[in-house]
């Protein structure tokens, strides 16, 4: 069985550290490339997310392997 979790839809992502506050429409997942530093290969990695939180505008990113949970609207 599988189901579909809308990334426009996520409104909390659960990290280690506690739980997120995302700002609308902010969570984004894609693989992520780092380019442009000093030792940077421009290789693409694993799954990232990445999102604004609400209270701020501080953008938070990691491996999707971090998320423990995500809270999203069902309407």
């Amino acid at each position: 069985m599988s189901f579909e979790i809308k990334v426009n839809d996520v409104s909390e992502v659960l990290l280690q550290d506690g739980w997120h506050s995302v700002a609308s429409g902010s969570f984004e997942v894609d693989r992520v490339t780092f380019g442009g530093a000093s030792g940077a290969d421009g290789q693409q990695r694993e799954q990232w997310f990445r999102f604004e939180e609400s209270s701020s505008e501080i953008m938070t990113a990691g491996p999707m392997s971090s998320v423990l949970a995500v809270r999203y609207d069902t309407d």
